[in-house]
């Protein structure tokens, strides 16, 4: 405004109120005010006015403070943060699905401590998706419910004491569900930069009491995926993936056939040509008549059979994922060591630590025991609970019949889908 004459003083209470930029904003106002001659700057507190002389030096420190301050401002509340959240305070936010706020009993600050309604939504939420019901249906039913969400205004009213009735209670979406049910939160644990806080093992540290025992989120995570963790990298490209992918092959040279864009028709097709097989014909196929014709055909010979669940049994569960945990615990200690300014003495304690743990979970019985159970649906009620949520498991439970499908060429080109083109091999 300075410069385009609409003003013609900028003035502030005092200087690191305007920037905390640095010299960089300073510059700025400078080449302003030497093209608006008759214009002002005043910092009130700093007692600084643009017509008197050496302002611009007294700017230059003032301004060069004022970062020095935001930055050591920020370094502060990072460590704050951080003491925090190692220390089992809360550091304030929203408070996390299944846990309430509350004031710390052993001194200044708050707390995270279980909810018993919202825990027990939780438990039920875990045991109808490990259950294998429709994860759709689920997130449906929370909404008809009204279930609150974590940020809701009703849920953040009910939490402040006041009354969340006639507020918005939020909508849950699939992302919701499956992001909450496989937090770390619900370990009892705090992520700092998107990682899990250590304790001084260099194991993750609960700090809030547990929701989920790890046996169960590992199952969890095994059927809804695992949580995306922070990450500057690029994510690569990854080719779309269709039901029949490494699953159908070509007839006449043996090739796997591949996924491909066909005028924005996407079809199945052999790569032979490609690849040398100047005498393969290379088929091509229309990737939905193929998928709805061999998905038919599967579900009119086992639909109606009840769906198998085996179950491997091997002591804890969980057993494995934190054996993991402190594989990679050892290494990171084990690479500290070489630092010049490594404290061998506590070093070596962490390693006796970890070690210790490590050889009780390696002495847990190793036999697995596979167990067949019923889960009450039938193979065709599980495969259209999958619909468009799961394409991975939908896969694996075809292939548990199916072997592999192979296409052979056609010379009419284009006209309606022939499944005399199309052989299935059943496993026996």
């Amino acid at each position: 405004m300075l410069r385009d004459g609409e003003a013609d003083v900028l003035a502030v209470w005092k200087f690191d109120r305007w920037s905390r930029q640095g010299l960089s904003a300073v510059a700025d106002l400078i080449d302003t005010l030497d093209v608006r001659a008759d214009a002002l700057f005043v910092a009130l507190s700093d007692g600084l006015r643009s017509n008197r002389p050496a302002w611009r030096i007294i700017a230059s420190v003032l301004a060069e403070v004022a970062r020095m301050e935001a930055e050591n401002m920020s370094l502060r509340v990072r460590s704050s943060v951080r003491k925090l959240k190692t220390t089992g305070r809360f550091s304030g936010g929203t408070v996390p699905f299944g846990y309430r706020s509350a004031p710390a009993s052993d001194g200044p600050g708050r707390v995270l401590e279980v909810d018993p309604i919202e825990s027990a939504i939780v438990r039920e939420l875990a045991e109808r998706v490990l259950a294998g019901e429709l994860i759709s249906h689920i997130v449906a039913n929370l909404n008809d419910r009204a279930i609150p969400t974590a940020g809701s205004e009703a849920r953040r009213a009910a939490h402040a004491g006041g009354d969340p009735k006639g507020l918005p209670v939020g909508r849950w979406h699939l992302s919701t569900l499956k992001t909450l049910l496989t937090a770390e939160m619900l370990l009892g644990r705090v992520l700092l930069h998107g990682r899990p806080v250590l304790d001084d093992a260099g194991l993750p540290l609960q700090v809030w009491p547990p929701i989920l025992d790890l046996a169960t989120m590992v199952s969890l995570r095994a059927r809804l995926g695992q949580p995306r963790q922070r990450s500057n990298k690029p994510q690569a490209h990854r080719r779309a993936s269709r039901l029949l992918s490494g699953v159908i092959f070509c007839a006449h040279c043996g090739q796997k056939c591949y996924i491909r864009s066909q005028r924005g028709y996407f079809v199945y097709g052999c790569p032979g040509q490609q690849l040398g097989g100047d005498a393969c014909p290379t088929p091509r196929i229309s990737a939905p008549a193929v998928e709805s014709y061999i998905t038919e055909t599967f579900l009119a010979l086992v639909g109606d059979l009840p769906e198998l669940r085996y179950i491997e049994i091997a002591g804890d569960p969980g057993a494995e994922t934190e054996l993991e945990e402190i594989e990679a615990a050892i290494a990171e200690v084990a690479a500290a060591f070489a630092d010049d300014n490594a404290d061998p003495t506590a070093l070596l304690s962490r390693m006796a630590t970890l070690k210790d743990r490590r050889t009780s979970l390696r002495a847990l019985p190793k036999e697995i025991q596979v167990v067949e159970e019923r889960t009450g649906r039938s193979i065709r009620e599980a495969w259209q609970a999958e619909e468009d949520e799961n394409l991975a498991e939908k896969r694996r439970i075809l292939t548990a019949y199916l072997d592999h499908a192979t296409l052979a060429s056609t010379r009419k080109r284009g006209g309606t889908f022939n499944p005399e083109r199309v052989s299935l091999m059943w496993r026996s």
